[in-house]
């Protein structure tokens, strides 16, 4: 059975106000949060662990047009921001 995607409407997302995690298909979530405030979440797994990747809030980020479907997506393409940090040292 195929995965469906595009669950949520635009019309929806603007009517959404209770606090939770609204699933739109392909690892996409709408977060909202107890003062009302809503972001778009990416969810995705990478070595085996899982990992959350925020896409910014729904007023800065259209429903529908953030990705267009004639883009190819990359696995990888999201990788150089869970790459090891260096650390640093502040006592010398």
């Amino acid at each position: 059975m195929a995965r469906r995607l595009n669950r949520l409407t635009a019309v929806e997302v603007r009517a959404i106000d209770e606090k939770g995690m609204y699933h739109d298909g392909g690892g996409l979530y709408l977060q909202v949060s107890a003062a009302g405030a809503k972001s778009w979440i990416f969810r995705f797994t990478l070595d085996g662990r899982p990992r959350e990747m925020g896409l910014g809030p729904t007023s800065s980020v259209a429903y529908g047009t953030s990705c267009p479907s004639s883009v190819p997506l990359s696995p990888c393409s999201c990788t150089s921001a869970f790459e090891p940090r260096t650390p640093i040292s502040t006592f010398e």
